[in-house]
């Protein structure tokens, strides 16, 4: 995984049910899931604004999904 640049499409809504599944609490995963996204925009080179717009977008569809579920 270190090589790759972008988790793929199909692995983030497998990845954030496990993260559901392993949370005490919706309050819980939600932190969670704000401090991977801060993680992320920490490692994010600046000048990469469209890399780092385009996993935004990805985990909050897939966020949403989780959610109504």
């Amino acid at each position: 995984m270190a090589s790759a640049e972008l988790l793929p499409e199909g692995l983030v809504a497998r990845c954030l049910e496990v993260l559901r599944v392993l949370s005490s609490s919706e309050r819980d995963l939600f932190m969670l899931v704000v401090e991977i996204i801060h993680e992320l925009r920490d490692a994010v080179k600046p000048g990469d604004d469209q890399v780092q717009h385009s996993h935004g977008n990805a985990l909050s569809v897939h966020i949403n999904k989780l959610v109504d579920s």
